[in-house]
Formats: structure tokens, sequence, C-alpha cells
């Protein structure tokens, strides 16, 4: 079970990581008053808000940047599934749910990911506690800034282990996101 989790993170980070070499993304973790961890990714992109957006609400926006196999339902209580696996499909039993909580268009996603039993034991227990929140930000006509908001984390080794894989997974992401927008 932990093997499947290593191979399918494993994937993930030399996909994204070949991208992340010039990555213009900036991460930071931000400690809230009750000792919260909160894992702050933000980018600019030269591309429209309505662009971006379709990027992160579309499965053809999905698959143009981030998986190859994307298959999006976008509305509050809807379902963004995504497998890494080209030769797979969005409803394999391995595929990643994430569930939309809520939205404003152009401004703001709220995302929880379903912990499916390829992930370590340490994201089961928190689960219902982790949350993505990422902000838009229309700076101009043509230049959005993407803000990621990782709630959730604890301030535990294994944690923080977690944070800083998704640090390095989600900039080499995130370029692509650029790399996809800007050519």
């Amino acid at each position: 079970m932990f093997r499947s989790f290593v191979v399918l993170m494993l994937s993930l980070f030399l996909a994204a990581s070949a991208s992340a070499q010039d990555s213009s993304v900036s991460s930071r973790v931000e400690t809230t008053k009750t000792g919260d961890l909160i894992l702050v990714q933000e980018v600019v992109v030269k591309a429209p808000v309505d662009q971006v957006w379709a990027a992160f609400t579309t499965s053809d926006g999905w698959e143009a940047w981030a998986v190859p196999v994307a298959k999006v339902d976008f509305q509050v209580g809807g379902i963004i599934r995504t497998n890494y696996n080209a030769g797979g499909s969005a409803d394999d039993e391995d595929a990643n749910v994430l569930h939309v909580i809520n939205y404003v268009p152009n401004k703001l996603i709220t995302l929880q990911a379903e912990v499916s039993k390829n992930w370590p034991e340490i994201l089961k227990e928190r689960e219902k506690q982790m949350y993505n929140v990422i902000t838009f930000e229309q700076l101009n006509d043509e230049t959005t800034k993407v803000i990621s908001f990782g709630l959730g984390y604890r301030d535990t080794p294994e944690l923080r282990g977690m944070m800083e894989f998704f640090i390095e997974a989600n900039e080499g992401l995130y370029q692509k996101l650029i790399d996809y927008l800007e050519e």
C-alpha cells in the first residue's frame, strides 16, 4: 500500500521537478496562533484570469498542464478526479479525488482531497482537517496571481515531511501551468 503511494508520488515528483528548475513559484510556511502550519505558494502567470480559472476548473484545463487524465464536475459538491497514469482512467481506484467545497468564479476555490489507500497513514488521519484554498487575483488584463493555501498541517516531523514533498511537487506543477498558459 505505501509502496503504491511512493511510486505515485515519485512519478509526480519526477514529472514536476523537470519543469521546476527555473520556477518562478514562491513557497513559504506560515504558523497560525494555534500552531497549525499553512503551506503558501504563489505564482504570477502572464494570462488573463479567465484562462487561469479554466485551467483549474475544466477537464481540458487540468489535462493541459497537470495530469494526463482528468474528469471535472466543477460545482459546489462536485469532484475533480485526476490520474497521473496516462494509461489509466479518472475512475480508477488509484485516481486522485478532490472535492469542490466552494468557489467564487475567477476569485477562489476551496478543495478537499479524498485520501485514498495509496496515501500515508498520517494524511489519512488528518483528511478531514486538510483543505486547499486557491485564490486568483487579476493584476491586469493579461496577468493573474495565483495563491494556494494548504491548510490543516500540524508541526510534526511526518507532516513537515509531507509539506516538503508537496512544496517541490507543486512548484513543478505550477511551472507547468506557467509553461502552458504563457506559450
